[in-house]
């Protein structure tokens, strides 16, 4: 036997209301009298009612989707980022479809295919080709980690280079002149902008940057583990940096992780400092000193940024987002060494 879906056909015959009348009710229309409005919403639940939202979206012009597009949603900075963008477009009367995929012609039809009304999307994901496919078509879209601004794009950063000096700066004060960094994957502009912002630091206060300090951690827990253990393994004691600066909080983790696996003490004989979301209270780990960033609000900026641009209420614009600094139990000072 086959289970027919319900349509508002069956619900105004059933409550024996027009068309129209169903229609309003379930549109929400404020034409129809209480009395009648909970008839038909009475009868339109006994029939197990669902609305057929494609036919909508095609009377609209409009999914009610936002794309997400990334690489992973886990971790201490992707999941709340990926939490917080659905609950705020859920807010906004908007569902997220997220895309976790490398393949581009996967993105690209997700793109163009009218599954979503525009989409947020990360540097390493879009290229120039899928850029150039939004501008053309007139894709509402916001980056997250790329400063590009459009008609219809916009990007929303962090202070990333200010808060890469800044650190730097603190641990120099602190009487670090033997510190190291720990990059994230190529091209990314957080990584980028962090690492120049430490380079900066350390010019200006004539330090030389070490290229064996100088780590590649890929943004991920075990890539930055496998490459300070390789390091500590194979590096004496004497030679090692007396504080390293991680890209973001997994590369912070990996770090630690290895540091604790050779048995060097944290922060006597190396400090470490991070990025991003790090849990300040995690039972694992001491509190961890750093830059926070309000994760939630670049993630409420860039739905609403969206769609204010769907609505075609604004332009794109660049909106930079800044960063805290906390001083947690992972930096101690030193004495001045030349």
């Amino acid at each position: 036997m086959t289970n027919k879906r319900s349509t508002i056909k069956d619900i105004a015959r059933k409550a024996n209301v027009s068309i129209a009348t169903v229609s309003n009710v379930l549109n929400d229309i404020d034409v129809v009298k209480p009395k009648t409005r909970q008839h038909v919403l009475q009868i339109a639940s006994q029939l197990n009612y669902v609305p057929n939202l494609r036919a909508k979206q095609l009377q609209s012009g409009q999914t009610k989707m936002i794309g997400f597009f990334c690489n992973s949603i886990s971790g201490p900075y992707f999941n709340p980022l990926a939490e917080s963008i659905a609950k705020i477009a859920e807010e906004n009367g908007y569902g997220i479809n997220i895309l976790l995929s490398n393949d581009q012609s996967m993105l690209r039809r997700n793109i163009l295919g009218d599954l979503v009304d525009g989409i947020i999307g990360f540097e390493d994901l879009i290229t120039d080709k899928e850029l150039q496919l939004i501008r053309t078509n007139r894709i509402k879209a916001v980056f997250i980690d790329r400063i590009i601004q459009d008609e219809t794009i916009g990007s929303v950063v962090f202070d990333s280079y200010q808060k890469g000096k800044e650190v730097t700066d603190y641990l120099i004060q602190q009487g670090h002149q033997k510190i190291g960094f720990i990059l994230g994957k190529d091209d990314i502009y957080d990584s980028n902008e962090r690492f120049r912002g430490y380079k900066t630091a350390m010019e200006k206060a004539n330090l030389k940057v070490n290229p064996n300090y100088i780590f590649k951690g890929e943004f991920e827990l075990e890539p930055a583990f496998q490459v300070i253990e390789q390091f500590l393994t194979t590096t004496a004691r004497k030679d090692y940096p007396t504080a390293i600066i991680a890209g973001n909080d997994l590369s912070a983790i990996g770090a630690y992780r290895a540091i604790k696996q050779q048995k060097i003490r944290i922060p006597e004989e190396i400090s470490l400092v991070s990025f991003d979301g790090f849990d300040l209270d995690s039972p694992h780990r001491p509190n961890l000193t750093g830059i926070h960033n309000p994760i939630v609000e670049q993630a409420k900026f860039a739905v609403e940024h969206l769609i204010a641009m769907i609505h075609n209420q604004t332009p794109g614009k660049v909106q930079t987002i800044e960063g805290h600094f906390v001083v947690g139990e992972t930096v101690q000072q030193r004495a001045e060494e030349r």
